[in-house]
Parts: C-alpha cells; sequence; structure tokens
C-alpha cells in the first residue's frame, strides 16, 4: 500500500527560529505543497521520501514570455502526462542506514500550527547513515516562477541561515511533521517488513546477443511491468529498453525460422491471366494452428516469399507473397471457398532474382528450372480429389518470413551507447580524433575538449534517466551556450541568431503574427539546447519545425534532420525547402543582383542503392521520373525526386529533367556545378544530362565509371546546409558519415511517435542541439508485440517492456518537465470539425480557427457541398450544423456483417464498406447534376483494420466515379495524405467491439485526416447499446436513436461505462472505450447520426 500525506519540513537552526517548509495541505499560508511519500507497489522503484511542489506562473505568462509550458506523469490518466500546474522535486532517501522514530508533535511547534490539524499530525524524526545516497529526482529542471521566495532557494540561496535547499534536503537527520495518526504512519514505517527492493531481472550486460536475450525471456516470464517515467541507474534505462527491443523480436524470429523449416502441402488456384498475382491454398493442421496461433498475427506484417520444392525436396522456384486476409473476395478464388483452419497467400507469378531480398540464402539461378511446374488447379473440387488420390499431385512448400532483427540490432547498439565508458559518437565534431589502428584508444585532444565531451554525455545520460541534476556541476563554460542562472546552472542555447534582423523578420513571417515573438523568445534561451513544439494535427507543427530548422542552421551550423517515416521525412524536408525559398524570396525581391541571401541545400536521402538506381535510371530513360526506382515485389520505393540526391547532382550537371541551379541557391552547389561543368572527363555525362546526347550515344562515346557517379553523389551531400533521413538510414553510410562529422544540430519531426532508440541513433551521445516537434496524443510509438501473450489466460507477456517501448522520445522528455512550445491555432479544418477533438482529446488546449477555417472560402467548397447532399439525403433525420459551421456525420449500420481473419484477427465489413461507397458514388453523382461537383481526388477512405483495406479496394472497382481516384489508407500510413473530406470506415460491429477505435490515439488520427468534411461509417452500438441510455441534450434534437433516460448523465461519467465484447480469442469481456463512446455520444446528442440498413 503506498502512502501519501501532507506534510511540513521542519528547518532548525541553532541561532534562528525554526523554519517550516510546506504548509498547503495543512492550512498554513503556504504555497509550497510537501507531502511525506512511501511508495511500496511491487515491481517498481520503492521509497521513503519527500514530495515538495512549488509554484509556478500560470500557463498563459509561461507561454507568452516563450518560457514554454511544462508536464508531468500521471499514472491514474489514461494518458499518462498532463500539464504541470508546478514544479517538483522528488526527495528519496535510502532504505539502508535508514531509521526513523514517530512522536507527538512538541508544544512550541504544534502551537504555531493551525486548530483544524494540531491533533491530527505527529512529528517524523528521520536519520539517514549515507547521505551520499539520498536522491533528488527532478532537481535543476528548467522552471519559471520569477521573484517567488522559493525560486531563490531553488537558485541555491539560503532558506533560512547560511542553509540552502540542497544541504536541508541532504541532511544526515531530518524533522518532517506529518498529518497523520502516529501509531499508524509508525508501523508503516517499517522498512524490514517490506517487500525486497525492486530489480529488473535483465543483469548488466545488454548487448544484442539473441540467445542470451531468449534464456533471460524464458527464465522471467510474467506479466507486464509499470511503465519507467524515470530510471534510477543507467543500467536500469538500458536493460529496459533493449529487453523490450529483444522481447518484441527475438520470439517472432525463432517462429518464423521453426515455420520455415516446415514442408507444407499446398495448391495454386488457376488463374487465366500468367502476369497477375495468384492464389496459394495452404491447409494449416490443429498441431500448426496452435503452434503458431500468436505468431501468425506477428507474422502478417512481415515480408514473405514462399519457396517451392519438388518431391526430392529441393529448392526450386522463389515466389514473392503476402497474407491475403479476404480471399472470398478475389476472382481467382470464385471456385475455391475456403475452410477456416486453411491460410492463403497471394503469390507473385514469376520470380525475378533482382526482386529477391538480400536475406534469402539462394540464387533464383541455380535454382528455378524450366521443367518445374507449380500444380494449379481451377476449382477447390478437383484439388481435393487430386490430394485425395496422391499428396504429391499437390505442391511442397515452405514459408519464409524476413523479419527485421537487424533493424532491432541497431537500435539495441544506440541503447548501449548511451551507457556511462561509450566513445562520444562524434568526437570529430569538437575538434576530438580517434586513433584508426585502435579504435578503443583514448581519444586524442586536448584535455580541456576531452572534459567538454565528457560533461556532454554525463548531460545527456541525465536527461534520458528523466531524474534532473543532483550532483552535476560543469568545470568550465559551454562554447556558445550562456550559463543559465538557475540551480545547477545548465548551460542555454539560442537557436534564432541572425547575421542580421531582416533576415529574423523574413522567417517569422511564416509563423502566425501572435506567435512570432513568443516563439522567437522560446527559440533563444533552449536549456541543453533542447527544444519542443506541440499542438494538435492542422495546428502548424511541421511549418514551426522548418523555421526552427532554419534558424538552427543560421545558429550553430549544419542540421541532421529525421523522422519515423519516409512520408514524415519527405513533408518535413519539403517543408524545410519551401521556407528556405519564401525567406530568399522576401529578402531578394526581384532584383537581379547578387542575392543577399540564399537557399538552404536541403538533401532528402533515401536507400543509397535507391538513389544510384534512380540516378542512372533518369539519365537513361528521362521519362521514367516517376518509376525510377524498380519495385521489389508489390512494394515500391518510397524514393522521391524533389530534394533527393539524386535531384541535386542533375542540377548541378544542368540536366534538361530538373529545373536548373537558381542565383539565389546555395553557393556550395554553385562551385559543385561549376566543377562538375568544368571536368572535361564528365563532357559525356554532361551531354547526356542536358539531352545534348542519347544513352546510346553515351554509352558508345564511353561513360562515366558508375564508382565516379557515386563520388559524385556523395560530393554533392557533403554540401548540405541539411540532411534529412529515416533512424534506419542515418546509421549507414554515406548520412552517417555526414551526420557524425557535419552535424551541429538535429531536428526531429513526429517526435511523439519516434522510439528512444531510434532518437539516440540520431542524436547521439553528446548533447546535441535538438527541436523536435510532435503531439503524443496521436499514433504512439509501433510495438508490435504490445498485446502477444504466451497462452491465452495466463497473463505472461512476451513483451514485458511493452509499454516502455511505446514511449515516444518527446513523450518521455515532456514527462520529465522540459518545457514545450505550444501552438494554438488551427490552420487546416473548417470552422467546427475540430470541436470534437477539442471537447475529447484536447480538452487543456485553448484552441482557435485561422482565417482559412472560415467555411465560406473556396477551399471548403467541397464540405459545404457533401453537407448539402447529406440534408437532402436525410432531411427528416439530420440536423442542420450551426450557423459559420461544418461538422461530422455518423452513418450507423445496424446489422453490417463483419468478418475476422482467422490468421490475423484483423477485421473488415463489406456491409460498411458497400454503404460508403453507395454514398459516395451518389454524392459524386448528385453535385456533378447541381453544378457543384466534388472531385474524387478529394476524398480519402480511411479504415482502421488492414484487412478492410482488400474489401475497399475490391468495391471500388464497381463504381467508375470512385475507382483510381479515391485514395485508401490505413491510420498507420494516413500521414501527409489528408484531404477535403475523410470518410472512416470503422468495420467492426456490437458483436465484436470497437477494435482498434478502441485506442484513444488511433482514433485521433482517424478523425484528424480531413479539411473540409468528415464521414464516419460503422456501427454505433460498438461501445454499448445507443437506443437506451443516451439522448440528446435538447428536448427536441432529431438524431438517428431513440432518447433515453441517460440526458443528463455527466459526459464522462457515461462514456466510461463498460460495454461486452468479443475480444481477438472470441471471448466475451468487459471493455470501455471511452474516447470513442464520449465522440459517438457527442454526436448523437448533436443529432449528427443517421441510420442506413442494408443499403442507401
Amino acid at each position: 500500500m503506498n502512502l501519501s500525506k501532507a506534510s511540513l519540513v521542519v528547518v532548525k537552526h541553532p541561532a534562528l527560529t525554526t523554519k517550516f517548509i510546506g504548509g498547503d495541505g495543512l492550512d498554513l499560508s503556504s504555497e509550497v505543497f510537501v507531502s511525506l511519500t512511501l511508495i511500496r507497489n511491487p515491481g517498481r522503484e520503492m521509497y521513503v521520501g519527500l514530495s515538495i511542489q512549488f509554484p509556478l506562473c500560470r500557463a498563459e505568462q509561461l507561454e507568452s514570455s516563450g518560457f514554454g509550458v511544462s508536464y508531468t506523469t500521471n499514472t491514474g490518466t489514461a494518458e499518462g502526462v498532463e500539464l504541470a500546474q508546478r514544479y517538483k522535486i522528488v526527495v528519496k532517501f535510502p532504505r539502508e542506514g535508514l531509521t526513523t522514530t514517530v512522536s507527538g508533535v512538541p508544544s512550541d511547534l504544534a502551537i504555531r500550527l493551525p486548530a483544524s490539524v494540531r491533533d491530527k499530525c505527529c512529528l517524523l524524526k528521520v536519520n539517514i547513515e549515507n547521505v551520499d545516497d539520498i536522491r533528488i529526482d527532478g532537481l535543476g529542471m528548467p522552471r519559471l516562477n520569477s521573484g517567488h521566495e522559493c525560486d531563490a532557494w531553488l537558485q541555491g540561496s539560503p532558506v533560512v541561515g547560511n542553509l540552502t535547499l540542497l544541504d536541508i534536503l541532504t541532511s544526515p537527520e531530518q524533522r518532517f511533521i506529518v498529518k497523520f495518526k502516529g501509531e499508524v504512519l509508525e508501523k508503516q514505517l517499517k522498512t524490514e517488513t517490506w517487500p525486497a527492493p525492486f530489480e529488473y531481472p535483465w543483469g548488466d550486460t545488454h548487448f544484442w546477443d539473441a540467445d542470451r536475450f531468449r534464456q533471460q525471456a524464458e527464465e522471467n516470464p510474467g506479466g507486464r511491468f509499470l511503465p519507467a517515467w524515470t530510471f534510477a541507474t543507467d543500467n536500469d534505462h538500458a536493460a529496459v529498453l533493449t529487453q523490450s527491443l529483444a522481447q518484441d523480436i527475438v520470439w517472432v524470429d525463432d517462429a518464423a525460422k521453426r515455420l520455415s523449416n516446415l514442408r507444407l502441402r499446398a495448391y495454386t488456384a488457376e488463374s487465366h491471366d500468367s502476369s497477375a498475382w495468384t492464389c496459394l491454398v495452404v491447409p494449416c493442421d490443429q498441431q500448426f494452428r496452435e503452434t503458431f496461433k500468436y505468431a501468425c498475427r506477428r507474422l502478417a506484417h512481415c515480408r514473405l516469399s514462399v519457396v517451392f520444392f519438388d518431391e526430392k525436396g529441393n529448392e526450386r522456384s522463389i515466389r514473392h507473397a503476402e497474407i491475403c486476409e479476404n480471399p472470398e473476395i478475389l476472382s481467382v478464388m470464385r471456385n475455391h471457398p475456403i475452410a477456416e483452419h486453411e491460410l492463403v497467400l497471394r503469390v507473385s507469378p514469376e520470380a525475378k532474382d533482382e526482386d529477391l531480398d538480400e536475406d534469402l540464402d539462394v540464387c533464383l539461378d541455380e535454382v528455378e528450372l524450366p521443367e518445374f511446374d507449380i500444380k494449379t488447379f481451377s476449382d477447390r473440387i478437383l484439388a481435393l480429389q487430386a490430394f485425395k488420390q496422391s499428396s504429391s499431385d499437390w505442391n511442397i512448400v515452405s514459408l519464409k518470413f524476413h523479419i527485421e532483427v537487424e533493424e532491432h540490432e541497431r537500435k539495441c547498439d544506440a541503447v548501449n551507447e548511451m551507457l556511462p565508458g561509450s566513445r562520444p559518437s562524434n568526437p570529430s565534431v569538437f575538434g576530438l580524433t580517434v586513433p584508426k589502428k585502435d579504435i578503443y584508444a583514448q581519444l586524442i585532444g586536448s584535455p580541456e575538449d576531452i572534459q567538454h565531451v565528457a560533461e556532454r554525455q554525463k548531460l545527456a545520460r541525465a536527461v534520458i534517466r528523466g531524474t534532473g541534476f543532483q550532483g552535476i556541476a560543469l568545470e568550465q563554460p559551454w562554447p556558445k551556450y550562456k550559463m543559465s542562472g538557475m540551480f545547477p546552472g545548465l548551460p542555454m542555447a539560442n537557436f534564432f541568431q541572425f547575421e542580421n534582423d531582416v533576415e529574423r523578420r523574413a522567417v517569422l513571417e511564416r509563423m502566425l503574427p501572435g506567435d512570432r515573438e513568443r516563439f522567437s523568445r522560446y527559440l533563444s534561451n533552449r536549456h541543453l539546447g533542447l527544444a519542443m513544439i506541440t499542438a494538435g494535427p492542422g495546428f502548424g507543427k511541421t511549418t514551426a519545425l522548418a523555421v526552427a530548422s532554419y534558424g538552427l542552421v543560421r545558429s550553430v551550423g549544419r542540421v541532421y534532420m529525421s523522422a519515423p517515416t519516409n512520408i514524415a521525412c519527405d513533408n518535413a524536408a519539403d517543408r524545410l525547402m519551401d521556407v528556405s525559398t519564401d525567406v530568399t524570396r522576401r529578402i531578394n525581391g526581384k532584383a537581379d543582383t547578387e542575392p543577399l541571401c540564399r537557399r538552404l541545400l536541403v538533401v532528402r536521402g533515401y536507400k543509397w542503392e535507391d538513389e544510384v538506381a534512380a540516378f542512372m535510371s533518369i539519365l537513361q530513360c528521362p521519362e521514367s521520373i516517376n518509376d525510377a526506382v524498380p519495385k521489389h515485389g508489390r512494394h515500391g520505393s518510397p524514393w522521391k525526386l524533389e530534394n533527393s540526391i539524386a535531384f541535386w547532382l542533375l542540377r548541378a550537371l544542368g540536366s534538361a529533367v530538373v529545373p536548373a541551379v537558381r542565383p539565389d541557391d546555395c553557393s556550395r552547389l554553385h562551385d559543385a556545378s561549376r566543377g562538375f561543368q568544368g571536368d572535361k572527363k564528365l563532357e559525356n555525362i554532361l551531354k547526356l544530362a542536358s539531352m545534348d546526347m542519347t544513352w546510346e550515344e553515351y554509352v558508345k562515346a564511353g561513360e562515366v565509371p558508375e564508382t565516379r557517379i557515386q563520388s559524385m553523389m556523395r560530393y554533392v551531400l557533403m554540401q548540405a546546409d541539411v540532411v534529412c533521413t529515416t533512424p534506419a538510414e542515418s546509421s549507414k553510410l554515406p548520412y552517417s558519415k555526414w551526420k557524425l562529422e557535419q552535424a551541429c544540430g538535429f531536428t526531429i519531426d513526429e517526435a511523439a511517435c519516434m522510439s528512444r532508440p531510434d532518437f539516440y541513433t540520431v542524436w547521439g551521445n553528446t548533447m546535441m542541439p535538438c527541436v523536435m516537434a510532435g503531439d503524443r496524443l496521436l499514433l504512439n510509438v509501433a510495438v508490435r508485440s504490445f498485446h502477444d501473450v504466451t497462452s491465452d489466460g495466463d497473463g505472461v507477456y512476451r513483451n514485458r517492456h511493452g509499454p516502455d517501448a511505446r514511449i515516444s522520445i518527446m513523450e518521455f522528455l515532456q514527462a520529465s518537465g522540459w518545457p514545450i512550445f505550444r501552438l494554438h491555432t488551427q490552420l487546416r479544418m473548417a470552422r467546427g470539425l475540430f470541436a470534437l477533438s477539442q471537447e475529447v482529446i484536447y480538452p487543456e488546449l485553448r484552441a482557435q480557427y485561422g482565417v482559412r477555417c472560415h467555411i465560406s472560402l473556396p477551399c471548403h467548397a467541397s464540405g459545404r457541398a457533401m453537407e448539402a447532399f447529406m440534408l437532402r439525403k436525410f432531411p427528416d433525420i439530420l440536423r442542420p450544423c450551426p450557423e459559420g459551421t461544418l461538422r461530422e456525420v455518423f452513418v450507423h449500420c445496424p446489422g453490417s456483417r463483419v468478418r475476422v481473419s482467422p490468421m490475423t484477427k484483423s477485421k473488415s465489413s463489406p456491409d460498411q464498406v458497400r454503404i460508403a461507397l453507395r454514398l459516395l458514388d451518389e454524392l459524386i453523382r448528385d453535385t456533378q447534376a447541381r453544378g457543384t461537383q466534388i472531385n474524387p481526388s478529394e476524398i480519402i477512405i480511411i479504415v482502421l483494420h488492414s484487412a478492410n483495406v482488400e474489401v475497399v479496394k475490391h468495391q471500388l472497382k464497381r463504381y467508375a466515379s470512385l475507382v483510381g481516384k479515391v485514395v485508401v489508407s490505413t491510420v498507420e500510413s494516413i500521414q501527409g495524405k489528408e484531404r477535403p473530406i475523410s470518410v472512416v470506415i470503422f468495420g467492426t460491429n456490437e458483436i465484436t467491439g470497437p477494435g482498434f477505435s478502441k485506442e484513444a490515439r488511433r482514433l485521433n488520427v482517424a478523425i484528424s485526416r480531413h479539411t473540409s468534411f468528415l464521414l464516419l461509417i460503422g456501427d454505433i452500438n460498438v461501445t454499448g447499446d445507443f437506443r437506451s441510455g443516451v439522448s440528446t441534450t435538447n428536448a427536441h434534437g432529431r438524431g438517428g436513436g431513440r432518447g433515453g433516460r441517460a440526458g443528463g448523465m455527466d459526459l464522462w461519467k457515461l462514456a466510461g461505462q463498460r460495454f461486452l465484447a468479443r475480444n481477438d480469442n472470441g471471448e466475451l469481456e468487459c471493455q470501455v472505450a471511452q474516447k470513442l463512446r464520449a465522440i459517438l455520444i457527442l454526436m448523437h446528442r448533436a443529432g449528427r447520426v443517421v441510420t442506413v440498413v442494408g443499403g442507401v
């Protein structure tokens, strides 16, 4: 049992009056709240200590001053993090050598207490044998409350006499007045009766070793550990994060290896199109299903190849494949009804050596023989008859799933580099060198530089532990940093330094007028060079990050930019390039003179082999820009021309397929271009690029060796002001070389869904300047193993650190109390369309709509047309939007069928898809007839379960008005695909329960991708029966359900009600989906629910 009781710290001085620290909570006039804390939960750190909370400025003042607001942990909330109202430090006394004495409050102290609490308090004396073991978490974290008495204490000024706060809290003898019964407290303080101190069972060796990780998991099964928001030691930090990685993948890799060793009988459905993907039917017996029950749900997300064997067991063919979750919708499977125990795979029509993945251990040239035939059947009856006669009439196959173990190993290495004793990640940036013959030898450099880097590493470790800066004192000032006046004197960076105020004003023009100066002040004073930007969807986070990135380049030098996905990297790089172009235009005007300001050279780096392949492909076939990188299987490369290395090299060579080098481009790009143009050895490739020579003529005249081309590409990369890649690419050449030798600062977009290991991969371990942007209420870090268990109902989780793995770098730092800059203006959505999110997801945010949100603007014409169509379609059901706003509509589909994939448990609903597509088809035709036609390309369909993607794409073929025009996406891949009209298909019903939409962050993404209209399709009863218990607040309201007796109930009480639904194993269980239910209740009360049965 934990305990937290209001207390006073009693400070006794030999020559002065005894002083109290605290009083808020004991009816004393004090703004400092002190509580005695006893934490003794199994599974977490146990201690006796104090929680001391000091007042902070109001959030409005913190934001207007440019300081930023702070957050803190609150494990009692679903989010785990909340806005901090106070600055808190936690004093933790060591259990060893701790003695306590409880007695009544002496009369000289009791007389100073209010009469209301005097008889309710006791005196606690604490003696600590080893004061060096006292920990004070949160000490030294940035805060703002200028002029308050306690602010001086926190900066090291005496509290009484010459005693500072640190002296008092680390004294060997301390006294507290506690508002609690003495005899009960005395019993609670007997630490010898407490459980043994908590320790993670993972030891102190954390480098990647699958065998060790496997053994540790087998020897230490159990439930999930509580998420750690602070780490007492560096070893705890490394143990938790490396185990979260290992436990996520090692067991999956083991299952994949076991599965690849199985030889399975399967038949192929006959296809009349030899160039099309066909289907392979693999019966799975009971033993297979039991053995791989949980593994298949994970393996479904992995890349897959099928290996075909002959009857002698020789490998004969390899094909790309993927699990088909809805085989019944495919024409090739029309004559092949599938049983629940059968696995259906879509298989590529032919195997090409260049398509095979690197991790396959066979070469197609050695195994593909012309006489080998894959056995196909035109219908299931023939297939079963053939198998009954002889099993050899079916194919022998094995399934090879490609598990990205190397990615987990890379992340594990990054975590280990944060341990004490690790080499600095980028010594050359600080003027240090590593001996080439012995990379483990002592660094070469001045003692001052070596000491400086060691201090930076020490501070970086303190930051990622989240415990503050107790015991950290800097030996010398940091170059280019000013020192904070706050204890313990953290260095402060200025990310907004410009040579002239003209450029500063020009870049700030990209911010809203009300944000400009406070953003400038925020970036100009960043403790330890850490800055964070947050806001809801559509508030301009990426633009703000681009402005900060521009300032960072001008202030500290070259910058490495990253984001967790390729799409996010594309958006971040494009936005920074856009900001840079806009700034130069504002400064240079239309003058033909030498530019006063030059654009940044922003390189968006992709896989090196894709960059090389794209460059060569464009040279050979200029019209192939959109398909410059060959596909691997069914999945194309994320490579795009804009800002890629190939793009900048083509520009430097004077290629006719890209814009010419501009006068205001980076001077280093001009230098590179002149160097290439003047090199006679490049004469042929220059002519080829400018289309003065054909590819055939170029080959005949003499090709430039590919090694030279790659050298040119690396040279262009080295000229960049900013390089942007995913974390994985940042660890590979040539990007890693640029990062470690050139980068003086870092920026991270979508940081709220970037894992800490990924962040360490990019950022390193030397406390480099960093600006990040994100929203912790959008998608979590993807942790596939989060729900995986060893068997049904035993409570043993595959990944005991799944909750830790989900905590992103930004969420962790935010919870630690680092000041964060918030944006408050919705820029994307029409007025009214953020209201649901505002009330349910972002209640603490003071949001307002920007000028582009007025619904009368041309950009919201499709939203107005959609609203008019829905009112015509449902005139007696749908309530019109309030004047000047647009609002969401929920289409309730009672009785809609939902299919749950037996293997992957993903859900799909052909009924809900059909209703959605019929509505959209009618919308297009109706608005076309009325002259207000909506372009189908303005519509995006979002599904919450991947299996529904197949269903949507299949049914889209029936609608000429929609097919090939409407975008279809899952929640996970939606980023960067925002559209005016968003249609969310839930794909669940009251039997299956809400599925993924129960997860608030995933739901938040789904309902925030639109600009002008949001249409939700599903079963409104997924969180409980709406036909009774929920009503509108207006007695005259119209809605899709009947009013009930609970209309006056509090929203959150109603939304928190439990309901019965089936889990992935088909078992009924009580569930709660508070955010989803709240949204459905609000839409129901607003009269924005319509019902469609069977069709439209």
